[in-house]
């Protein structure tokens, strides 16, 4: 890296990529010299970058259309879409099978019957791979998969733009689901779309629908009548990253040839899949009670004196509906505090095993590696970006 060299940076960024371009910034503070300028992604913004002679470029380049001018560039490319490859750039994004793996993980816990994903499958290779992780996590399962672009037998795409449901498809979509249904969306914006599609046909959500968006963007999870759950992508670390690698670059460096990618790292849990579909009345307030509890050392017997049930009956039922036992519950909702404490602070195991209720060092090892197959510490070494 060298020190008070400016540079002229492009980038291509949607207005709701803040944290990536907060992650960007934090690379290039000062004593480095970064000028940057963020264009729209259309083509005339491109014609605008050739002018000003940029030394590098960031860009979320997905589609085809904006793969093409961006090859037009006469700098170093990074692309944070994590779609396709650039002839002379970098490719930093997200996991996006581990994306899916994810949301089904969330959803499942949820007791629903049916799920149903909505995205672009077959056009954002993104969703490709989103798609894919969330079957791949759901075996044995029926879900209805909404491939926007099967709306539009004959349509033809247009500068390699996607073609998305009108309200009169998407709300037909919507209400001929079976209920109740968790919907996994490939993306918030679409999240947002079918809640105002469900709401508007008077479904309740998340009673009849639960629905989960990819991005935990504010402007379309917050800005909502129901606030939509999402998938949290470490944005601002990708941006950071961006910046690494774009600066290796110019700089004359080699950069991987394969996508660095980052996993996702939580599920930020709103009132669209904050519930318990199960038919059952009674376990369905346990769950609750498990969720609120669980991390403060409670065990089955605790269960029981929040219930008449007697403990084999209770054990039936929770396997009838949820395939797991009410202690193997309590211990997933345990190791779900685990992951994000891993995750999101820098508390040492000891700290961890206490307030996620699992006691111990070595009761948290051996029930962390039994459910995710590797320590707690190499857990956390892996959300580290990946090439």
């Amino acid at each position: 890296m060298v020190e008070n060299a400016e540079r002229r940076i492009a980038l291509f960024m949607p207005r709701f990529a803040w944290a990536i371009r907060a992650g960007i910034t934090r690379y290039s503070a000062p004593p480095m010299l970064w000028d940057t300028i963020n264009y729209e992604r259309s083509p005339q913004a491109f014609l605008d970058a050739r002018r000003w002679h940029p030394h590098g470029c960031i860009g979320m380049l997905g589609r085809v259309d904006l793969v093409k001018h961006a090859r037009r560039l006469p700098c170093p490319i990074v692309n944070i879409h994590g779609g396709r490859m650039l002839h002379r750039g970098a490719q930093v994004g997200c996991d996006h099978e581990a994306i899916g793996a994810m949301a089904a993980d969330h959803l499942a816990t949820l007791g629903f019957p049916q799920f149903a994903c909505i995205g672009f499958p077959g056009e954002d290779p993104n969703d490709d791979q989103r798609l894919c992780g969330f079957l791949r996590a759901l075996p044995g399962r029926q879900v209805d998969v909404f491939d926007v672009n099967f709306a539009y037998p004959g349509y033809k795409r247009r500068r390699g733009a996607l073609i998305e449901p009108d309200d009169e498809t998407l709300h037909r979509w919507v209400g001929f689901l079976r209920k109740p249904c968790a919907v996994f969306a490939s993306g918030d914006m679409m999240a947002a779309r079918v809640l105002r599609a469900a709401l508007h046909l008077g479904i309740r959500v998340p009673e009849e629908i639960a629905i989960l968006g990819v991005g935990d963007i504010p402007e379309f999870c917050l800005d909502q009548p129901i606030l939509i759950s999402s998938v949290i992508i470490p944005w601002e670390q990708i941006g950071h990253e961006a910046a690494v690698q774009l600066d290796r670059m110019m700089e004359g460096g080699d950069v991987s040839p394969a996508p660095v990618r980052f996993r996702p790292t939580g599920i930020a849990v709103r009132r669209s899949s904050d519930t318990y579909a199960v038919g059952d009345r009674v376990i369905a307030g346990l769950l609750r009670y498990i969720r609120t509890h669980a991390c403060e050392g409670i065990g089955v017997a605790d269960l029981l004196t929040q219930t008449t049930l007697g403990r084999r009956v209770l054990e039936r039922r929770f396997r009838s509906l949820l395939g797991r036992s009410p202690h193997e519950e309590i211990q997933r909702v345990r190791l779900d505090k685990v992951v994000q404490m891993l995750l999101h602070t820098d508390a040492t195991l000891e700290t961890i095993a206490g307030e996620s209720g699992l006691g111990s060092t070595s009761r948290l090892s051996v029930e962390f590696k039994k459910r995710f197959g590797q320590s707690p510490g190499a857990y956390r070494n892996s959300f580290q970006p990946r090439s």
